[in-house]
């Protein structure tokens, strides 16, 4: 990707107008690097966008990074932890999501119904999502709300009682949870994929831990799960929307070092953040190298069939994101994508089809799927390997080209204007990245990405897909 300014086509969907021509120049839209430093430090204090974002690293390691977005009125929370599932023991699988569960159940100032009271009473949304790599706390509210809402979060995160009664309590909703997942064709679908192509890895296992490891789970794992992942030095603190910056890393910083719980205090000035990017539980260099090649079959009690051809992916760092997003729109993004128009709208064989990728620091994975009768089972996946050799055997035309990228472009825009979203993306860029790519840099990459591109990245994917899963009905 270079750097000079370029004239945009009048006819290129990311033209501001019917006849506009419009002179873009990448270097007003820097990448800018995010540090791993200690508080006052360089690098510590960033604020670029035009001032409308703000980054800063308090005593302790803790980043504070924001987004003011004139003219709403609300603002997306998020308290984040680069811990998820992947950084579990054998002995501890499904720790990480039973602890999400457990900071919603009550701190010493509040129980879990007045932490849910609070939110109501504003009429502000919180939740939290466990990942392989990361689990995040998160809050939207009114502006005028926030401080409210970052005092709940962090006492929640750093003053959990983590007691016996909620923790058998949440052991029951959790089996719960996954009973219904079992009952969840796709679920089952994408776990099997993991499974298979991580075999004795941690990033094959279900987020959720197994039945088996949640009934056996002791509380004293998950304490020392949530000791190990949950101080200063690894949380960020990432907000969008209606805030004030200085307000929050005033807060944040006072809340951080009033006293409560031990694992969070200790913690100095010149404490550093961590580099996220060193901590990588068990590393891989390449994500096919040890899969399970072939056709694999589930049965459950569905009426339908679950249907998956993949393989390895690409990471969140690699540099063909772009490119990947425009390949994955192609071929089962939309109504207008190649699976949707050919197996559903032409021959009518499935309701649901699409394309799928999944990207971890170091790794990650790629493949299409549909969900169809049984009886049409084997004709479906013949399409979708079908429609995945000749994304690979063929540049897509100038056409598609251009229909697809102004796809991305709006979806990614209207996506962008809520706060959720940008909240999120300041959080990645701190967790996944190390650096914060410019949603106008991320647009003009995606003006730029050109057939060969598309063809060179599925060649080397489609060639590696050599994983078949069907979730299917019992065998009668």
């Amino acid at each position: 990707m270079t750097t000079d300014s370029h004239l945009t086509p009048a006819s290129d969907p990311f033209t501001s107008g019917a006849n506009a021509r419009t002179v873009v120049d990448r270097s007003a839209f820097p990448i800018v690097s995010l540090p791993a430093v200690a508080s006052g430090e360089s690098g510590s204090e960033l604020t670029f966008a035009d001032g409308t974002i703000r980054r800063t690293i308090l005593p302790g390691g803790t980043r504070v990074i924001t987004e003011t977005i004139p003219g709403v009125f609300s603002a997306t929370v998020g308290l984040w932890v680069p811990r998820g599932s992947r950084d579990e023991n054998v002995g501890a699988m499904g720790a990480t999501h039973f602890l999400e569960h457990l900071l919603f159940k009550g701190t010493e100032l509040r129980s879990a119904k007045e932490i849910a009271q609070l939110f109501d009473q504003i009429g502000g949304h919180s939740n939290a999502a466990t990942g392989k790599e990361n689990t995040h706390y998160y809050a939207t509210v009114l502006g005028e709300d926030l401080p409210l809402a970052i005092d709940c979060l962090m006492d929640m995160l750093r003053c959990a009682r983590l007691d016996a009664e909620a923790f058998e309590l949440e052991r029951g909703v959790i089996l719960e949870e996954l009973a219904m997942d079992l009952d969840d064709g796709d679920e089952r679908l994408h776990d099997a994929m993991a499974a298979h192509m991580f075999p004795g890895h941690p990033l094959g296992r279900p987020v959720g831990g197994m039945l088996e490891t949640v009934r056996e789970a002791q509380l004293e794992a998950i304490k020392f799960h949530y000791r190990a992942g949950y101080t200063p030095d690894q949380l960020v603190v990432a907000i969008a929307g209606n805030v004030n910056h200085d307000q929050v890393c005033e807060q944040v910083g006072r809340l951080l070092s009033q006293p409560g719980n031990p694992q969070w205090e200790g913690f100095s000035a010149s404490t550093p953040a961590r580099d996220f990017s060193r901590q990588i539980a068990e590393p891989l260099t390449r994500a096919g190298a040890s899969m399970e090649r072939g056709q694999f079959v589930e049965e459950g009690n569905f009426e339908q069939s679950y249907l998956l051809l993949g393989g390895p992916g690409i990471s969140v760092r690699d540099s063909r994101e772009v490119p990947m997003s425009v390949l994955r729109a192609i071929l089962g993004g939309g109504m207008s994508s190649r699976l949707f128009q050919n197996i559903r709208e032409e021959r009518g064989l499935a309701y649901s089809t699409y394309a799928f990728s999944i990207g971890y620091r170091d790794v990650g994975q790629f493949g299409v799927g549909a969900v169809c009768n049984p009886d049409n089972a084997d004709e479906v996946v013949a399409l979708m390997r079908a429609e995945m050799e000749k994304i690979a055997s063929e540049p897509v035309s100038e056409e598609e080209l251009t229909r697809v990228k102004g796809q991305l472009r709006g979806s990614t825009l209207l996506a962008m204007e809520r706060t959720s979203p940008r909240a999120m993306h300041l959080a990645q860029a701190e967790i996944e990245r190390a650096e914060f790519v410019p949603l106008e840099r991320k647009l003009e990459r995606l003006r730029t990405v050109s057939a060969e591109e598309v063809l060179e990245l599925a060649q080397e994917l489609v060639g590696e897909a050599g994983l078949e899963i069907r979730v299917c009905p019992n065998a009668e």
